[in-house]
């Protein structure tokens, strides 16, 4: 179970099952089911907690959902399988490592679209934001 940034959701991905619930905090609702993919687990929340994005390693791809409605919106396909990622202070970008590949993937996290990828050459595991600075490590 992971919260949002604000605290609004909680995203719910199901490994076994392959799907995400995103659940209203308050008031505490259920919320609908949805497809995802075999073997997701984790989740993270942008954009003023109005998309989740939830990695699947198996399907090598980043699956986006829009948080106000609770619904599906869309996925980004990976060269890969996605690691651990991270999304800046300000909320507008999320950094994805890509082991396959070896890169990590920039996505704009506002038009919830792929704007760039770093090359790092080695097989990339997790991304992290250095202190204040919204350097990307």
């Amino acid at each position: 179970m992971f919260t949002t940034g604000f605290g609004r959701y909680l995203i719910l991905p199901d490994p076994d099952a392959g799907t995400v619930t995103i659940a209203s905090v308050e008031p505490l609702q259920p919320g609908p089911l949805l497809a995802a993919a075999a073997g997701v687990s984790f989740a993270y929340s942008a954009w003023f907690d109005t998309v989740a994005l939830v990695p699947s390693g198996p399907a090598h791809k980043l699956l986006l959902y829009d948080l106000d409605a609770r619904r599906d919106a869309g996925a980004i396909a990976l060269a890969g399988s996605p690691g651990f990622g991270t999304v800046t202070p300000e909320g507008d970008k999320f950094y994805i490592p890509v082991e396959d590949s070896g890169e990590v993937v920039v996505i704009d996290t506002r038009f919830r679209r792929q704007v760039g990828a770093i090359k790092v050459g080695a097989a990339p595991l997790r991304a992290v934001i250095a202190g204040g600075y919204g350097i990307c490590h």
